[in-house]
């Protein structure tokens, strides 16, 4: 797998501000690309996951890996930029998954990868049960009483 970055950009505009941060904020000479899948015809869109290595010497637990969605709009001459971290890649698979990264095209089974140890764990890992079983991803969050506070309102 190579490290290089090439989302073939020369020429194109961000279609937006936020593709315009996002592409001058990023830095590829940390990234150690884990998977990637280009479109066809033309690349149209690209989808990578990457592992940060500067994460390393950064905050303690944030997330290491990095989601990046690329879609390039030949006949506008444009291009939109999005990335998300994540602490797991079946997370990050997710969200390369909602903005139409096939499942399998970015799957991180064999060679340098873990096999999973049972039935069990496939399935759990598996992003396509994952997204199936818990739907997107949502936090729901109550306040919780105080010390000393009835539990009911």
């Amino acid at each position: 797998m190579s490290d290089v970055f090439d989302f073939d950009l020369d020429g194109l505009s961000p279609a937006d501000d936020a593709s315009e941060d996002t592409v001058e904020a990023f830095r590829a000479g940390d990234l150690k690309v884990l998977s990637q899948h280009h479109t066809a015809p033309n690349g149209s869109h690209i989808f990578v996951l990457a592992h940060d290595r500067s994460v390393t010497w950064g905050i303690p637990g944030e997330p290491q890996l990095v989601a990046i969605a690329v879609a390039r709009d030949l006949r506008q001459s444009t291009f939109t930029f999005e990335t998300s971290r994540h602490a797991t890649a079946s997370f990050a698979q997710n969200w390369l998954a909602e903005r139409g990264c096939p499942l399998d095209q970015i799957a991180l089974r064999g060679g340098d990868y873990i096999e999973p140890a049972d039935d069990l764990t496939v399935r759990t890992a598996d992003p396509e049960v994952g997204h199936a079983l818990r739907g997107p991803r949502h936090l729901y969050l109550r306040p919780r009483p105080q010390r000393g506070m009835d539990a009911c309102p």
